[in-house]
């Protein structure tokens, strides 16, 4: 169920002095409207079983023949003094904390006279009284008096605990004692929850020294893995300029090889050149039988082979 606050409030006025004992001018109680409007766009209430949405509206309180803020009836009349509104710190409400428009409607009854009051806004907290006399803004021209400052600061103050402040605006919390100091203990709820942000934080802490550490040992390992790789790939490259030493050995041995056979195979071919040229060249004469050499025969004879 939503949590409520009442407002109160009384407004009059002063006349010119009437037919009466006295001189001075008379007051006399202002009549109209006073209305309220949430400058919220929806409220979603969740102090039931299921969320209920309630919709922004003006309530609308209107003067009692005295002047006070008062509770209309179906038929326009008076129920009762003050309007019981719903409460802008509401924590099962979202939003949580709202604000009271309050617009003012106000007349001199029997003159037809308007009594203008500015707009302004209400904090209304849960389960107060707030008293629109005490926290309507006064004359910007003006100081704000003494009463509607204490006022404005008792409201201030919410609860402490649980406890509401005093008529003169002090809580008390059992435990400390007045000027005492106030144990951890002392405070519901506030030593295990001190406690537990205490496991987060060491948790926390851990946490980033074990990041770190990990870090720190990730570039350890990367930067000894390049170094292993960058050892493996200086001893492939002596291995290989080892092999290519020893190709080039052997392929300067191959050249040797090859210049000499081809030194013998020139000699060998000079020498033929001078077997088979003759040093006087003699025709050939003809073409003989096996056995058959003519006797005395000079020149060159091709014998037929049996």
């Amino acid at each position: 169920m939503p949590l409520f606050g009442q407002v109160t409030g009384q407004f009059m006025t002063a006349i010119v002095d009437s037919l009466d004992a006295d001189q001075d001018p008379d007051l006399v109680p202002l009549a109209g409207k006073v209305s309220f409007t949430l400058n919220a766009a929806r409220v979603v209430d969740n102090s039931g079983a299921t969320p209920v949405i309630l919709a922004p509206t003006t309530i609308v309180a209107v003067l009692d023949a005295e002047g006070y803020l008062s509770t209309p009836d179906a038929s326009g009349g008076v129920q009762y003094q003050g309007v019981r509104l719903p409460a802008n710190n509401d924590p099962n409400q979202n939003p949580t904390e709202t604000q009271w428009q309050v617009t003012y409607d106000l007349q001199v009854p029997g003159t037809g006279k308007v009594a203008a009051l500015p707009t302004h806004q209400l904090y209304l907290p849960s389960n107060s009284v707030v008293n629109l006399g005490a926290i309507i803004p006064p004359d910007p021209q003006q100081p704000m008096s003494i009463s509607q400052a204490e006022a404005l600061l008792a409201l201030a103050v919410r609860t402490v605990n649980g406890l509401a402040p005093d008529a003169e605006g002090n809580v008390v919390v059992a435990g400390g004692g007045p000027g005492g100091p106030i144990a951890i203990t002392d405070v519901t709820g506030l030593e295990a929850e001190l406690l537990g942000k205490a496991t987060h934080t060491e948790l926390n802490a851990l946490v980033d020294e074990f990041d770190a550490y990990a870090e720190t040992t990730d570039l350890e390992i990367a930067t000894k893995a390049t170094q292993s790789s960058v050892n493996a790939l200086s001893a492939g490259l002596a291995t290989t300029n080892e092999n290519l030493g020893g190709v080039f050995n052997l392929a300067q041995g191959a050249n040797t090889a090859a210049e000499a056979a081809q030194a013998t195979a020139n000699e060998a071919k000079g020498k033929a050149d001078t077997a088979v040229q003759p040093t006087n060249p003699l025709m050939i004469k003809g073409i003989l039988e096996p056995g058959q050499l003519p006797t005395g025969a000079t020149g060159f004879y091709i014998q037929r082979v049996s």
